[in-house]
């Protein structure tokens, strides 16, 4: 029943992405992520020191979890595993993503065919098919996309393609290392 409110940004390039978010999970909790020249920054977890950045080993195991973050943030690569999976796509009709037209579609997707593209550690149990729904527009850019997987909804919404997007790591003076 725990709603979590996520917004941010995804530098989309081959060589060097980087994304920034931040994750609303109720009043007591705000957590600010950075994932910038392969290393992972995080603000406002629990017994780090007020206002500081801890720095995440990227070759460590959470720092490839939270790594993770950034390939399924990037719409690109969201593309291709639906590419590989889709099973079956069904046209719902017209609709609108922040006020821009869209054509909505439902697909299926193999999770088998899924995980397949991911490495051995992050594969998880997971039912056979998922179903999520698209939106695209007339670009045929993704804008929106839902799904419910065991009980979790999702619904993210994807806009500003092509502005240039400002990611850098946090001064020195505000990290520290990470206690994980």
């Amino acid at each position: 029943g725990q709603k979590i409110a996520i917004s941010g940004d995804t530098k989309v390039d081959p060589g060097n992405p980087a994304m920034k978010m931040s994750m609303d999970m109720g009043p007591s909790m705000k957590v600010d992520m950075i994932l910038v020249d392969k290393k992972v920054y995080m603000k406002g977890f629990p017994g780090l020191p007020a206002g500081k950045w801890a720095v995440i080993d990227s070759s460590s195991t959470v720092g490839k979890q939270l790594s993770q973050s950034l390939d399924q943030a990037d719409p690109t690569k969201m593309y291709d595993q639906f590419g590989a999976a889709v099973t079956d796509v069904k046209y719902v009709g017209e609709d609108t993503v922040d006020g821009d037209k869209t054509w909505k579609y439902d697909l299926t997707l193999d999770t088998k065919a899924m995980q397949a593209q991911l490495p051995t550690d992050a594969k998880t149990q997971l039912p056979s098919t998922i179903t999520y729904t698209a939106w695209l527009d007339e670009k045929n850019q993704l804008r929106k996309v839902t799904f419910d997987l065991s009980g979790v909804k999702a619904d993210m919404t994807m806009s500003k393609y092509g502005e240039p997007v400002d990611v850098t790591a946090p001064p020195a003076a505000d990290t520290v290392k990470a206690p994980m």
